[in-house]
């Protein structure tokens, strides 16, 4: 399945984000993403969407006229397309500003915002994508989603401003005492879940998952703040 292919890259991203994260390369005590690093993020982005390519074809088994009876008019999904990206683009300008503002406001670090309320503002479109994919009936739709999101977040929006940032990208030492061990944490679990039998995320283990992000934001606010 091209889902379970690309779980084990999400996997492997967020381990090679873990690794080069550490401060062992620097001599700072920071973590720190060089340019030439960011650079290697983007051909490693340019092999995963050439390969996924690769999979799709290899895995189609829907005829087209199958699938063009299930489609509404190509203009309407065009249009539907364009006014999602627009919506996306104009709440983050709004949303993501003022949630920063606000906490700063309060004496919450940068790292702090960045990890918590920037990053649940971002993920609020993959929020309501997947929901309403999986209350249509379309599950593996709503971990395709979880699973590329994650991939591209390391390999393109990591990669590209380490690439274009002189001095590459810092990782504040907070991170290695939480939110990059939880990471890890949280990928693993979600890994051995998707591979289980029935290639499912049933609702213990979707509480499960959910309850850990729970202690983290806690912790977050009570440990790191």
């Amino acid at each position: 399945m091209i889902i379970q292919r690309q779980g084990k890259l999400q996997y492997l991203a967020c381990i090679l984000l873990a690794v080069v994260s550490l401060p062992v390369f620097t001599d700072t005590g920071a973590g720190n993403i060089s340019q030439l690093m960011g650079v290697g993020f983007l051909i490693l982005l340019a092999t995963y969407i050439y390969v996924s390519l690769k999979w799709a074809r290899e895995e189609n088994g829907e005829s087209t006229e199958e699938i063009k009876e299930e489609l509404s008019p190509i203009y309407l999904q065009i249009l539907k397309l364009l006014l999602g990206v627009a919506l996306v683009i104009g709440s983050s300008k709004v949303l993501i500003p003022a949630v920063e503002i606000t906490a700063i406001r309060i004496g919450i670090p940068q790292g702090v915002i960045a990890a918590t309320l920037v990053a649940f503002g971002t993920s609020l479109p993959e929020l309501v994508t997947a929901i309403t994919a999986v209350r249509k009936g379309h599950g593996e739709l709503a971990i395709g989603n979880i699973v590329g999101a994650d991939i591209l977040n390391v390999l393109f929006v990591v990669g590209a401003a380490a690439a274009v940032t002189k001095g590459g990208l810092t990782v504040p030492v907070s991170f290695y005492k939480l939110q990059i061990p939880t990471m890890l944490i949280i990928i693993f679990a979600f890994r051995h879940f998707t591979k289980g039998k029935d290639l499912t995320i049933d609702r213990k283990e979707g509480i499960f998952l959910g309850g850990i992000y729970f202690v983290y934001l806690i912790l977050n606010f009570t440990w790191l703040a």
